[in-house]
């Protein structure tokens, strides 16, 4: 079970959406997770497309996010210096034009505390000619001790150097809890490069494991809420499961579970652990599949919780990207730019009782993008 700390609240606060007005404020949305969700719209410079991160500080206060061009303050400041975030042919497209960096789980943000608070941004960027994601960046915005000012002191610095799986970037905290691993998976391929962030610096190493992925496939890989298993999920290379290990930065045990049905031909899919680190819920855009990892045949435990509703909500009612909230809920998006939202209500629950609710939150605008979180609350 996740260990809880009192006020680590550094995803209290969602930034997305968008309702475009050219040259103009953008009105977005803002989902607060205090006692309860709060949404709410409020104009901000900055525009979205699928990238996004965002982080708030312990006790809940919005702090900064960006949409993979530039980074920006809750005032909606331009943080100096995090112009030309991910530089290469996307960003060429989408943010020269002003619309936000286009990829989906490319990027998370986590903070360190040392002689000074700093927030790190780790970051995959489409930058060769072939489309491929190639380098895991390294971003850091210094905040002064004294007035609050931020400021980006490194930008853009290469850590681990390959090209990189669509399911992007995942991040969970050392059993030290103070450093932070940050892990991604190589494309077509069973390596993962596994990076270090602690005070001192950031370090790399690398591990070939279990089967290989054969397909480019958009998909998400995530860690359990208590650190000790790791999974990753696209529906052409299907669902992998490994044990990890906080202090030393390992994956065992392997599990790979295929799952043949007719969203082979998907391109994108999601994937959420529940709060209780028992459940996977897998989004194969026509419908969502549930797994028990604590059963003696995992493959086994599938079961189907729910078909997609063709109910009216502009564009697609995709099943896609999920990411758990601070409230124990499973929140899922809709690929493109929807204006509706699901929610998974009760995760910790077996079939159809986790009660998926679609199109759940009906919103005034469409959204593309779904910010992605390490749980900050897990301790040593």
């Amino acid at each position: 079970m996740p260990l809880c700390l009192f006020s680590q609240k550094q995803d209290n606060v969602w930034v997305s959406g968008y309702d475009y007005n050219p040259g103009g404020m953008k009105e977005g949305i803002r989902f607060t997770f205090d006692d309860s969700l709060v949404i709410s719209y409020e104009e901000r410079p900055m525009d979205f497309a699928n990238t996004s991160a965002c982080i708030s500080d312990s006790l809940g206060n919005l702090l900064l996010y960006s949409n993979g061009c530039y980074i920006e303050t809750a005032d909606g400041i331009t943080v100096p210096g995090s112009e030309g975030l991910n530089p290469g042919i996307m960003y060429n497209i989408f943010c020269a034009d002003g619309v936000g960096y286009n990829l989906g789980q490319n990027m998370i943000m986590v903070t360190t505390f040392d002689t000074t608070t700093k927030y790190h941004l780790f970051h995959l960027a489409d930058n060769t000619p072939q489309g491929y994601l190639k380098n895991i960046f390294h971003t850091v915005v210094d905040q002064n001790v004294n007035d609050g000012t931020l400021n980006t002191i490194l930008k853009n610095q290469p850590v681990a150097f390959d090209t990189f799986a669509a399911e992007g970037l995942h991040a969970v905290k050392h059993a030290n809890g103070r450093d932070w691993w940050i892990v991604g998976p190589k494309e077509r391929s069973n390596k993962y490069h596994i990076v270090l962030l602690t005070p001192a610096g950031v370090s790399t190493q690398s591990q070939i494991i279990g089967a290989p992925t054969v397909f480019r496939a958009g998909g998400q890989i995530v860690f359990s809420p208590d650190g000790s298993k790791l999974a990753r999920f696209n529906t052409r290379d299907d669902l992998r499961i490994f044990d990890f290990d906080r202090c030393t930065g390992t994956l065992s045990n392997p599990v790979f579970i295929p799952i043949q049905d007719d969203a082979d031909i998907e391109l994108y899919a999601g994937l959420a652990w529940s709060a209780d680190g028992r459940y996977l819920y897998c989004g194969e855009i026509k419908r969502l599949l549930q797994f028990d990892t604590e059963a003696a045949d995992i493959a086994g435990s599938k079961v189907i919780v729910a078909e997609r509703e063709l109910y009216y909500c502009p564009f697609d009612p995709h099943l896609a990207e999920m990411e758990l909230g601070p409230d124990g809920y499973i929140y899922g998006q809709q690929l493109g730019g929807s204006f509706c939202m699901h929610r998974i209500k009760y995760p910790e629950r077996a079939g159809a009782a986790c009660e998926l609710q679609q199109h759940y939150y009906q919103l005034e605008f469409p959204f593309a993008n779904l910010s992605h979180f390490p749980n900050f609350r897990l301790g040593p």
